[in-house]
């Protein structure tokens, strides 16, 4: 055998080596909103759907609401929880791509049982103190990626 130039002379073929991909695999960027005041008893939405991938890889979603539940693992952003008592649980999300790498975004989610039928904390995003968001006179807010 005597290689030439980048290729292999095999008997009479020769055969051209592939290139090697350079394209690194990008981490995830995790993203988690909350709303900042719930509801004991009711579903809250905890919405994972602002994360990314740069390699436009699926994602795989974990959600993790620190109130004694089992973790839960998601294909879809979006999840309803209900917590069963007062408190202030810090809700987390791991995003992960298929080649395992992750990121994690944190949201405080305060409980409560006294909770308006319809919700009154806001009419606008300037009215809320936590949060930078009013929808349906619920404040939100965007939980940042954990180093």
């Amino acid at each position: 055998m005597t290689l030439v130039a980048g290729a292999l002379l095999v008997g009479c073929a020769t055969f051209e080596e592939e290139p090697v991909p350079t394209e690194r695999n990008v981490p995830p960027e995790a993203s988690l909103r909350t709303p900042v005041i719930a509801p004991v008893g009711r579903p809250v939405p905890i919405d994972a759907s602002a994360s990314s991938d740069a390699n436009a890889d699926p994602l795989t979603f974990v959600f993790e609401f620190n109130d004694g539940t089992l973790p839960q693992r998601s294909a879809e952003p979006l999840v309803y929880h209900t917590f069963t008592a007062e408190g202030l649980y810090s809700v987390r999300v791991r995003v992960i791509d298929l080649l395992a790498a992750e990121a994690v975004a944190a949201q405080d989610i305060a409980v409560r049982a006294e909770y308006p039928a319809i919700p009154d904390f806001c009419d606008k995003a300037s009215d809320c103190v936590v949060g930078s968001e009013c929808d349906h006179g619920v404040c939100y807010a965007t939980g940042g990626a954990l180093e």
